[in-house]
């Protein structure tokens, strides 16, 4: 793929040297959708890092400097990707926890999504419990670190991603961190019961319990959720719904990150699911970034410099915390612009 997508810029250089300025941009915006459908084709393929990556750069398209099309592509990445055969799921099922017929009344043998690491499917335990198992694919821990390397040169090659290299190091170095820790389905399982402990008594919002007994490092059972995902809830939920489901997600946003310093960092949409009265269900806790009291406390008053319309303030404090690096005129303003979305519900009683 690497060699393909760097062809396609090359043989656009070539051709454009003899065309005006508007034909070279006509054809530059051309061979960036053709390559970002490579990318979104082969990262569904590949799963693993590369397409969680990929998912990940959906969600940020903007930030990124991703021209539109690009970023409507790469959210196809969020989408149910290739599912992996049963047969390959249930013998992976069988070496970590025995028999499906030990441990299940029944195991539905269509996935109810397939993801980049994992495949989920349904299930009932002997008890009549509706479940869903969630299984690791094979092999994905040993390709994390060669996926990784593979993308970033896609990356490059294409030129859909321009970031300094310093920066771009810390943000690989950190996406491996955070996915190593989500092919540990042990952790991931620690993480759902401290969730649902936490925003137990919050109303609208559910968290699967796991299932200690039929879960292991590489298979994690856990309590079924029943909802539809954000589309389907946009199309068919009345406006009070969607009210509370909104109102639901920003508490949840501010208990996890200002009272438990944990956040619930995988926020692409399938890992959502809706009820009609605007009940949300919370996925997927494999990813989840804590942090120290200072970095909470200080990130609060860049928060209420922002609502206060502060933007020197927010900008020092922003230095300080390092989310800015030096004095770059483009960069504080991209970040103040940044602010203005983030603070603008804010403002109204002020």
């Amino acid at each position: 793929m690497t060699t393909r997508v760097s062809a396609e810029y090359l043989g656009g250089r070539i051709a454009g040297v003899l065309s005006d300025s508007e034909t070279r941009e006509s054809r530059l915006a051309l061979a960036h959708i053709r390559n970002a459908e490579k990318v979104v084709e082969t990262m569904g393929r590949l799963k693993g890092a590369a397409m969680k990556v990929g998912q990940g750069l959906a969600i940020m398209a903007e930030g990124a400097d991703l021209p539109p099309e690009v970023a409507g592509i790469l959210a196809r990445l969020n989408d149910k990707a290739p599912a992996v055969p049963f047969s390959q799921v249930r013998d992976r099922v069988v070496e970590e926890i025995g028999p499906l017929e030990e441990n299940f009344l029944s195991f539905d043998e269509t996935p109810l999504g397939s993801a980049s690491l994992g495949q989920a499917h349904g299930a009932q335990l002997k008890d009549g419990t509706d479940v869903v198992v969630k299984v690791l694919y094979r092999n994905i821990e040993q390709s994390v670190g060669s996926d990784l390397a593979a993308l970033r040169s896609v990356l490059a090659a294409s030129r859909l991603l321009q970031r300094d290299k310093n920066e771009l190091d810390a943000i690989f170095q950190e996406i491996r961190e955070r996915l190593e820790e989500e092919l540990d389905y042990e952790k991931e399982a620690q993480n759902l019961l401290f969730f649902k402990d936490v925003l137990a008594d919050m109303e609208g919002v559910e968290v699967p319990a796991p299932i200690a007994d039929c879960s292991t490092k590489r298979v994690l059972t856990m309590e079924r959720l029943h909802g539809v995902p954000l589309d389907s809830f946009e199309a068919e939920s009345d406006p009070e719904a969607r009210q509370r489901a909104g109102q639901t997600l920003m508490r949840v946003f501010f208990e996890m990150l200002y009272r438990h310093r944990a956040l619930h960092s995988d926020p692409h949409p399938g890992n959502y699911l809706f009820q009609p009265d605007g009940t949300v269900g919370l996925l997927d806790f494999g990813c989840v970034r804590r942090f120290e009291k200072d970095f909470v406390a200080e990130y609060a008053r860049i928060g209420r410099a922002a609502v206060e319309e502060d933007r020197p303030g927010a900008v020092e404090m922003a230095q300080g915390l390092g989310v800015l690096g030096g004095s770059d005129p483009a960069a504080e303003d991209l970040f103040w612009d940044f602010c203005n979305v983030i603070a603008r519900p804010f403002r109204g009683g002020l």
